[in-house]
Formats: C-alpha cells, structure tokens, sequence
C-alpha cells in the first residue's frame, strides 16, 4: 500500500463512520441536548403557554450525584491485582500511582462529571489518554546573585539566561529561560461530535477505524513538529466543527459571526487523528496504525524532520462508557432517549393547563349594546363597568361564556407519566426530596424505594466500570512503556519514590463500585454492624492474634465506616497496616501478652459499640425529622386544599348549586376529619420515639 491508497482509504472510513456529519447519531445528540436545555419544541403559538417541561434534565441531574460518588468516595475505587505473588508490592505502588496520575496530575473529578454526563446525554461518554512528551518553557528572574551561582546557572541543562544585569554591588539580576521536559500521562473528554468509529463496530477494541477530528491552529501543528510548508498550504477549517451538535451545546451563547484570522498562525484546520487497522506493509495482516490527516482532502500530515505521521501502535488511546448497553453495538442508549416522550406529553399537557386557566381567569363573555366597550376591555381590579341602562339589574347585558377547567383530569395525567418516568430510569420523587406524602409510607418502604433508586444508578456504574478499567489499563500500559525514570510524589503526607519499569502491564484492574448501594444511613448503619461482627470475634479469639481476625481487619473495618460517613480516606486516623505487619504484630502478642494492647482493644470495642449505637440514634433522628417535614408540608397542602375548596363551595352557591355546595362540604369536613385524626396519630408515635432514643442517649455504653 502506498500513500495515495493509504489517503484513499481513509477518506472512505471518515465520510462512512458513525457520528460524521448529518448521520442520524449527531441528529439524535443534537435532540439531547436540545431537550436537556428546555428549549422550544417548534410547535409554539403566540399568546398561548410555551412553558417547557424539563425531565431530561431532572433525571440526568438526579442520578449524578450519586453516579459520581460511587467512583470518588473513596481515595482507592479504582486497584490493581497482582498477577502472582511476587507482584503484590507493585500492584500497591501501581494503584497509588494510578489514582495520582488520574487526580493530581489531571482533573479528576471534572473528567468523570464530564465523561458519565456525556453518556448519560448523549449515548456514550469518550476519553483519550496519551503520553505528552511536549516541553515547557518557564521564565524566571532572579536577583542578587554571585558570580558563582550564575556560572552555576549557565552550567544547567535546558537552561538559557536570557537577560543579565550586574549591580554596584557586584551582584546579579537575571533573566533565564528553562525548558522544562514532558513526559506525563494525559487525559482529556472527547466531546461526542468529535468521536468517528467504523459502522457496526460493536466496541473500541474491535472497531477497524477510530478518528478524534478537532480544529488545531497553524501554529500548533507547527509546534508539534510537522512540515511547515504543507500545514501552511491547507486551507482554513471549514463548517464541519460547527455543525449542528456543537451549535447546540452553544447556543445559550451569544455568537458573533466566525471572522478571518487576522493573525494566519493562529487560523484553525481540520484535522483528523485517525487509528487505522489496515495492511500498510503487505504482510497479509492488517496492524493498528495512528496516521494524522488533515484538511478537506485528508492530506497525510508530513514531519519537517522527514517522513509521514503513519506509525504501528499497541493499542488505541480511546475509553468509552454508556449507561445502557445494547448487546453487540458500541453506541448504547442513553438516560436522556427514555424520557424525552414524556418531556414532550408532559409539555404538552402542562401548556393545556396553563392555557385552561389563562381563559378561566380571563374569561370572554357575550356583551349587549349597552355595555361600554373600552370598560369592559380595562382588566383593573375593582374598575366599573358602564351599562347604559336605567334598569334595576344590569346583568342581562353581559353574558360569561364559561371555561370548564380540564385540571382534575390533566393532573392524575401528569402524576401518571411521572410514574412511568420513575420506571423507566429509577429516579422516584423521593430520591429528589422529601415526597408529601411520605408519611404515609413506612420507614422501611421509603428506604426500599431509595434502595431500588440507587440500585438502578449501581447498575449504570458497573457498566461504567468497564470503562474506567479500560482507561486506568492504559494509564498503567503508557507509564510502563514510557517512564524512562524514577520519579517522586507525595503520597499520604510523604515523599515516595515510584520507579514503573520493573511492573507488569498484564495485572488486572478492579472497579471498586460497592461504596453507593443503599442510602447514607444504611451504609452507616452496615459498617456499624461490621465492625460489631469484627469485635465480637476478636472477642472470642481473645486477642489479634488469630485465627479469624488480626489487626488489619480491624483497621479495614473501621476504614469502610469512615468512607460510609463521607470521609474519602481513614489514614489520617488510623495507621495503615498490612496482613504481613498484622501477623508479626500477632505473632508478638501471642509471645508475650500486653496488657496495653489488651486495654487499646477494649477502648477499640468500646468505641465500635458505642459508634453502632450513636449511628442507629442518628438513622432514627433522620428518620423522625423527615417524617416531621413531610408532616409540616402536608400540613400546608390541606391549607391550600382547604382554601380552594371552600372558593370552590362559594362559587356553586353563588350560581345556585346548593345540592352540590353541600356535597363538597360534607367531602371537605370528611377529609379535614381523616387527616385530624392522622396527625393525632403521628404525633403519638412521635412522642414514643423522642422517648426512646432519650432513653437509649442515658443507656450508651460508657469507657471504663
């Protein structure tokens, strides 16, 4: 295969992949983002309601939170395996440095909000991770220096004193620039427009094209060490990265008109960073190639030092998540596809409403002759109406045509397709805050509905972890093969030396994703538990010294709590200890007991039943100061509904209809009695709660 054929088979793969302009994935995107931003649906009409109901959001912002939790909890969700004995240092080192690389050296947090966001919206969620070699120019100015210290200075590697200055004292200021050598582990979002993948290709691992296409400046490319004279022939970018899925994600912006450059080095091409399987060597086996393209004719892109930008890698840099896998497809579905229907219903019913009660509060009615025209037009509270008559009654002149309210069968709609909403992906109304009618579901039942809630969101993060492997897998393949040298960081408050040559690139990679299931106070209340098993054993061994627990099990028990109360790491509080430095500490104590030991352990145990019974308390104070709230804002609802129905009552006796009139009261007091007798009833178990967690206060367990 030549150059040409190489350029030729490439354009084909870009103009025929999924997510190139105008396919029916970017269309889709597109409708994502449009529905996420609430705005108009196109079938608008002017002086009626254009109000937009806003689920896709609500349900993407709700499982967030916990979704993000689930991997930032703890300080170590993502851990290496050793591949056999011998490893088992490595893998500690590797885990650390890992999550370092992931975290301090790149954002994180930002990169997981952005990339499970993306798939949340808008079907899958794209990050590339490569090694950067680029350096970095510093310039700093120092002063008062001898002439010893600055020979000194010119004597330094990859530095350049650029100013220099003697003073009258015979000291030195100084400019110098230093160059600063890469060599870090990078990782960025890919926003999903910018992602090219083979049709049909069912993952990233089996797909015989891949392509991250972005606009890059002149100078850039330049910088990177491409020829100067081709990148200074390719034309200007042309409209494809403004295409209708970036133009939405930026249209709550305000957009000035794209202008020529007036600085040429600084005018952005197209550019596509292509991962090609093909057979560029006739060997008969096609192997996966980087080539980087460039322009409308995709032109090869040629370094100044000689040679094409066509290279054999070991593997590509891309990782993927999507919250719904659809079995055989690299594109899943997305939370935003099962709810955008019932945006749109919702919407439409919602503006019905609005609409029914504009012409109700607002009503046209027929009018004589008589009737002064600009009075009845002027809508000012209290304002007279003119009738030009000397008649007793004047109300034979204006005639209320009368709108039937439609709300007592748009809200039991409404409530209907929140509850398939809440099927459909998990989210309930208790999960986004305190239901009104939450007291009358038990305690258990709400934790139940939480815990299904979360359980749905887990699922999504186990699919999630599948692409937080594969990316961690590559951060330790690139630090492997490209670290050429030791280097030290700060871990856990001390400087350590992490050398990645001698590692192995195979060792496995867990996704811790278990810290989120159940709701805070469950959690709480679980590790409580824990650490009471733990205890109890101790307990019945008689010490740490086997065989059923040592003294990092413990240590690991009380680590999990402090995850469960919110803190990301227990080192600060408690020594970290492994199983090998446990079973020396056992092995010494069963030599020669210490009674200090013994007595830390009793204050350990102490301190276990005493954060079980204080963590209980607390699930229970939680508990009543829900149900408290719930019962204040129903409270305020029968308020409301009391109040609209007595309105209701006055209109039917005013246009006559007594037997009805007497129907809704005796409805109301009905009501009005039921929920009296309700709110007696949940003040009596109230008051026997308070009474009890005050008695179980006094009785907590108390040190020796």
């Amino acid at each position: 295969m030549d150059a040409k054929q190489l350029k030729a088979a490439i354009k084909t793969q870009i103009t025929q992949a999924s997510g190139y302009l105008g396919g029916e994935i970017n269309e889709a995107r597109a409708k994502a983002m449009r529905d996420y931003l609430g705005e108009p649906m196109g079938n608008e009409i002017e002086g009626r309601s254009q109000v937009i109901s806003t689920d896709v959001q609500d349900v993407i912002e709700s499982i967030m939170p916990d979704l993000i939790q689930v991997f930032t909890a703890s300080d170590k969700a993502v851990r290496f395996e050793p591949v056999g004995p011998e490893d088992e240092p490595n893998a500690d080192q590797a885990t650390d440095y890992a999550n370092y690389i992931w975290n301090v050296d790149n954002d994180g947090f930002l990169i997981f909000h952005d990339w499970f966001k993306d798939g949340l919206l808008q079907k899958n969620g794209i990050i590339k991770i490569w090694w950067d070699d680029s350096k970095k120019i510093e310039r700093k100015q120092y002063t008062g220096l001898s002439d010893e210290l600055v020979t000194l200075l010119k004597g330094e590697d990859d530095t350049e004193i650029i100013e220099q200055e003697q003073g009258d004292d015979g000291l030195w200021s100084i400019t110098l620039k230093r160059t600063v050598p890469g060599g870090r582990v990078k990782i960025a979002n890919v926003p999903p427009e910018e992602f090219l993948i083979s049709r049909r290709a069912k993952s990233l691992d089996d797909a015989p094209f891949m392509a991250h296409y972005t606009a890059r400046t002149q100078s850039d490319l330049i910088d990177e060490g491409y020829d100067k004279d081709q990148i200074e022939e390719l034309p200007t970018g042309n409209a494809a990265f403004y295409g209708e899925e970036k133009t939405q994600r930026h249209s709550d912006e305000d957009d000035a008109a794209a202008e020529e450059e007036a600085d040429r080095s600084m005018r952005e091409i197209d550019v596509y960073e292509c991962y090609l399987r093909t057979d560029w060597d006739d060997d008969g086996i096609a192997e996966l190639r980087k080539i980087t393209v460039a322009g409308p004719q995709y032109e090869i892109l040629k370094f100044k030092k000689g040679g094409l930008d066509n290279e054999a890698i070991a593997d590509h840099p891309f990782a993927a998540v999507t919250p719904i896998r659809m079995p055989h497809k690299f594109f899943g579905r997305s939370e935003a596809e099962l709810v955008q229907d019932i945006q749109y219903i919702k919407t439409s019913i919602v503006r019905q409403v609005l609409d029914n009660m504009y012409n109700i509060n607002n009503g046209r009615a027929a009018i004589s002759k008589k009737v002064n025209l600009d009075d009845y037009l002027d809508n000012k509270v209290g304002a007279p109406i003119r009738i030009d008559t000397d008649a007793a009654d004047a109300g034979g002149h204006i005639f209320p045509v009368v709108t039937a309210s439609i709300g007592n069968h748009a809200y039991p709609l409404l409530e209907y397709f929140d509850t398939v909403r809440e099927t459909r992906t998990g989210v309930n109304r208790l999960s986004q805050g305190l239901d009104p009618d939450a007291l009358k579901n038990t305690a258990t039942g709400i934790n139940q509905l939480l815990g299904r809630s979360q359980q749905r969101t887990l699922l999504i993060a186990q699919v999630y972890a599948a692409g937080v492997r594969d990316a961690f897998k590559k951060i330790l393949r690139l630090i492997i093969e490209h670290q050429e040298q030791a280097r030290v960081i700060r871990l856990r408050n001390e400087w350590v030396e992490i050398d990645p040559r001698s590692w192995d690139a195979e060792m496995d990679v867990t996704v811790d994703v278990g810290l989120g299931r159940g709701t805070k106070d469950q959690q709480v209340v679980t590790t409580s538990k824990v650490i009471e098993a733990t205890m109890a054993l101790l307990t019945l061994q008689g010490g740490i010294a086997g065989p059923f627990i040592y003294a990092h099990h413990v240590r690991n028990a009380y680590a999990k709590f402090y995850e469960a109360v919110g803190i990301k790491s227990a080192d600060p509080f408690i020594a970290d200890i492994d199983e090998d430095q446990a079973k020396q500490i056992a092995q010494q104590a069963a030599q020669q007991p210490n009674p200090e030991a013994q007595a830390e352990m009793a204050k350990l145990e102490f301190e276990g039943q005493k954060a079980q019974m204080q963590a209980q308390m607390d699930m229970q104070q939680s508990e009543m100061d829900g149900q408290l709230r719930a019962a204040e804002m129903q409270s305020k609802n029968d308020l409301t509904l009391s109040e609209q129905q007595l309105k209701h009552i006055r209109e039917l006796m005013v246009l006559g209809h007594k037997k009805e009139a007497d129907e809704a009261k005796l409805a109301l007091d009905a009501y009005l009695g039921s929920r009296k007798l309700e709110l007696e009833q949940f003040k009596a178990v109230t008051d026997a709660r308070t009474k009890r967690i005050q008695a179980a206060q006094k009785s907590q367990p108390r040190a020796a």
